[in-house]
């Protein structure tokens, strides 16, 4: 059979019938009927790589899931009075982290922090390329889920801002060490154990 394009030559595609596996319940086609299929109908001027638009949102959408958990923690400890919550806010953050791991970690990585994305791409496999749209996601999704923590919990954006206690230098030294830990432990995790004899 033959399929046109657009630019008036046409592509000879032998489509098959179709493929049925009964044990699963349905049926498939050959990959050369996908590709006449796909260039006869998506015949767009470049190419884009869904992949990495699928990363790049599951990023954006892990990270709105975490800071509007965040927020929602906030958001109910202010309604209710309570100053300080830190075993709430620990156990939000811990389970929301568990969550997005499971659910985007097989797509994108899960980062969800630029830090985390800066540490993969210089000790890791990850590629220095996706880098700055790793981030942008990050940054958006961490910024709409603020705004949208705004319309749904009525709270201010100012809230959620972290203000150190004891001046920026502590706090930029506990939060260096603190994400050095969980990234040791991290690509530690993911890296090939080396062996005692090499």
């Amino acid at each position: 059979m033959k399929i046109p394009l657009q630019d008036s030559s046409s592509l000879d595609v032998p489509i098959s019938t179709s493929i049925s596996d009964q044990e699963l319940g349905y049926t498939t086609t050959s990959s050369n009927e996908n590709v006449a299929i796909k260039k006869a109908f998506f015949n767009f001027p470049y190419e884009i790589d869904t992949s990495l638009v699928r990363m790049v949102l599951a990023e954006a959408i892990g990270t709105f899931i975490l800071m509007f958990c965040i927020g929602g923690i906030i958001a109910n400890m202010s309604l209710m009075g309570i100053k300080s919550g830190l075993v709430e806010y620990a156990a939000t953050a811990g389970l929301t982290v568990i969550i997005v791991v499971s659910s985007i970690g097989s797509i994108s990585g899960a980062h969800v922090n630029p830090a985390v994305t800066i540490a993969f791409a210089t000790v890791g496999p990850f590629p220095w390329s996706k880098v700055p749209l790793y981030i942008l996601a990050q940054v958006g999704g961490s910024v709409l889920a603020t705004y949208s923590g705004r319309l749904v919990y009525g709270i201010k954006p100012e809230i959620m801002m972290t203000r150190p206690l004891h001046g920026c230098t502590e706090a930029f030294w506990v939060e260096l060490i603190a994400t050095f830990i969980i990234l040791f432990l991290t690509t530690s995790l993911f890296n090939e154990p080396q062996s005692v004899n090499n």
